[in-house]
């Protein structure tokens, strides 16, 4: 009978999506520090959700993506990893305001990151709809 594909993984593929579950951990803790360091000046409750929930939504999407591929084909799951991995470093980059040019608002980073990461997100999976 048939084995479920996730029965068969080499050790690089359980190391890698052990790593990449951990990098977007840790980077996603790291985003909410600095998303904390700049709403702590907003007195608007329901602004801090809006932020905290717009922050979270390209790493919990990318986190939902690594289940729905769970099963798929070694090649897949592997671009899925690394898209965790990528998506949670860029996130952690950006929102510690290294690339951050002088004078740009603190709100801007928060705003815009997300919508980018949820491209970076979205294009792959398309991609591997379609083909």
């Amino acid at each position: 009978m048939s084995k479920l594909l996730s029965d068969k993984l080499s050790p690089y593929q359980n190391v890698l999506h052990t790593v990449a579950l951990n990098i977007l951990e840790i980077c996603t803790v790291v985003s909410l520090y600095f998303l904390c360091r700049m709403v702590i000046r907003q007195n608007s409750l329901i602004l801090n959700f809006l932020f905290t929930g717009w922050v979270l939504l390209p790493l919990v999407g990318v986190f939902i993506v690594d289940r729905h591929f769970k099963r798929s084909a070694f090649r897949i799951q592997k671009w899925v990893q690394w898209l965790m991995i990528t998506v949670g470093v860029l996130s952690a980059i950006s929102y510690s305001g290294i690339l951050v040019p002088s004078g740009t608002k603190p709100a801007f980073v928060f705003i815009i990151t997300p919508a980018v990461l949820g491209l970076i997100i979205l294009i792959p999976l398309l991609l591997w709809k379609r083909g």
